[in-house]
């Protein structure tokens, strides 16, 4: 290549400078001097004392003679290092100068899909040589990473930092040159990571520890910070500050019920920003059984059993509340009571205790073997013996304690029931001896024993006379009182009067042949109040009234 018709502009071409003519030649060809002997109107002017050293157009002439040379030699000698063309030919380096080419040769171009991301991201890079295509070989830094591109001129980086960071292209040139590409400017943001906690346990129980330890959610891997924790009792305030503990685990043993709150903090780094760990656990009353002895475990309707119940944990014994059926009997401070069982049957006595701030109480129970007790029945008949066609009364109370019972008495094959109030009356037509039987059902607590009485009943009539009592009578004086009793017959008879005064009952047995008479006499205390009281005598075939005063 020609080096001297290289052009800085790509179209003029550059100008050499004209060099200086010889003194002879000057000589020859000069026109006619003028009156001075100084050329006139040339570019060189010569006359007495001239001296072309002195002369400022010579000595511009010869500056741009000696540049031009020395470039010329620079563009012959060295070329491609000077001239940065494609294609490494030298290129008359003053063009350059000239033209402003900084000497760098063929330009990469660099651009990227994202310039604003988060540490972690990863960015696609496309690097073009000046003809737009694939800069095959190419390679692009950033933030200390270097990556080759591929065929396609692509590559992808993943930014591992935080920051602002500048990505450029490289690529090797013609006689070992290096081309450089534009930079492309990144705004990489810390990544923000979310703290966690990991537990030991998924339930939390007072006084039973809990493991609190600080994790990066997404992996689950520890990492140290500082955790703070506080068991809050239930109905108590929520402090404002926790105290923080340096570390990536923490060990909380909550003494009550109530709430366990916990957060975790790490500090942001080069790269990271770490989002708070929150944590909030209900914590539950640790479960204690309750131990509940009965002694003793079998017994009779109407006894008594003795109740104790114990923390099983500690031993000790522990006010509770015992239910029995519908009942429900407390403990005494010590744990202890005594629970009398009616019914008989299986019994289940539970015990259940009021929880503390730490510990529910769990039920315990045990089973009672209640027995019917045996029952004697007791009969009153208010007389042995009556008349055809008289009544008697039967009253059926228990043995054991008097009270009245709802019984079933038979006389004579007809059976009768007493009722709740346990008395019954009943007439016998007909002579003879009776037995009476007097039975009861059975009870959830007693089982009763049958009793029996006898009843003679004559072929007679009694008739009573008019009643006998002293007028008036003192408070409490043994007084006498008295009727006339007549046997109509047909037969020899007996009957049973009974007197009555003032809710008191006094029975005496009258025995007389037919158509025999007699008085029956009566004794028995006055009333303790003065007063006027009714008085009956009655046999099972009619009754006599009277009255006594007392003073």
């Amino acid at each position: 290549m020609h080096h001297g018709e290289r052009t800085g502009d790509g179209n003029k071409p550059r100008q050499r400078a004209p060099r200086p003519a010889s003194s002879a030649a000057a000589t020859a060809s000069a026109p006619p001097a003028s009156a001075s002997g100084v050329e006139q109107g040339g570019p060189l002017r010569f006359g007495p004392g001239y001296s072309p050293w002195k002369d400022p157009t010579v000595l511009v002439l010869l500056a741009i003679s000696l540049i031009a040379g020395l470039m010329f030699l620079g563009g012959a000698t060295i070329g491609p290092a000077l001239a940065g063309s494609d294609d490494g030919d030298g290129v008359f380096p003053v063009f350059d100068l000239l033209s402003g080419d900084d000497g760098d040769g063929a330009k990469l171009s660099l651009a990227a899909n994202r310039t604003e991301l988060t540490a972690g991201d990863p960015v696609a890079f496309t690097v073009t040589d000046a003809n737009g295509s694939a800069a095959v070989g190419a390679t692009v830094t950033v933030g200390g990473t270097a990556r080759e591109v591929g065929e396609d001129g692509r590559t992808v980086v993943r930014i591992a930092t935080a920051g602002p960071l500048t990505a450029t292209a490289t690529a090797p040139g013609a006689n070992d040159t290096t081309l450089e590409s534009n930079g492309v400017d990144l705004a990489v943001a810390h990544r923000t990571v979310q703290l966690g906690f990991e537990t030991n346990r998924s339930v939390a129980t007072a006084g039973e520890p809990i493991e609190l330890t600080l994790v990066r959610e997404e992996t689950g891997d520890p990492v140290d910070g500082s955790i703070a924790a506080a068991a809050v009792s239930e109905g108590a305030a929520i402090p404002s500050q926790f105290e923080h503990v340096a570390g990536a685990r923490l060990v909380v043993v909550p003494e009550r019920a109530g709430t366990l709150y916990a957060d975790g903090a790490v500090e942001t780094d080069a790269d990271e920003t770490f989002a708070t760990a929150e944590l909030q656990m209900d914590v539950e009353r640790r479960k204690v059984p309750l131990n509940l002895s009965i002694t003793p475990t079998t017994l009779l309707a109407r006894e008594s059993v003795t109740a104790t119940v114990r923390n099983v944990e500690t031993g000790d014994r522990i006010g509770a509340t015992l239910a029995v059926g519908d009942r429900s009997i407390q403990t005494g401070p010590d744990g202890e009571v005594e629970i009398t069982l009616d019914a008989a049957g299986d019994r289940t006595i539970e015990a259940t205790a009021a929880s503390t701030p730490s510990v529910r109480f769990t039920p315990d129970s045990s089973l009672v073997t209640v027995q019917r007790r045996e029952v004697e029945l007791a009969a009153t008949v208010d007389r042995s013996a009556i008349t055809t066609g008289g009544s008697v009364g039967i009253t059926v109370i228990r043995n054991d304690t008097g009270e009245p019972v709802d019984a079933t008495v038979t006389v004579g094959g007809r059976a009768l029931s007493t009722g709740a109030d346990g008395s019954v009356e009943t007439t016998v037509e007909d002579p003879g001896e009776y037995g009476i039987t007097v039975t009861a059902a059975n009870t959830s607590a007693a089982t009763f024993v049958a009793t029996e009485r006898t009843l003679t009943v004559t072929n007679a009539t009694f008739e009573l006379g008019d009643l006998d009592a002293p007028d008036p009578a003192q408070p409490g004086e043994t007084v006498t009182v008295s009727t006339a009793v007549h046997n109509l017959g047909p037969a020899d008879g007996s009957d049973t009067l009974v007197l009555t005064i003032d809710g008191r009952r006094v029975a005496s047995v009258v025995s007389l042949a037919a158509e025999e008479s007699s008085t029956v006499a009566f004794e028995i205390a006055a009333p303790a109040d003065p007063g006027s009281y009714p008085i009956r005598i009655r046999g099972s075939d009619g009754s006599t009234n009277g009255t006594i005063v007392v003073e």
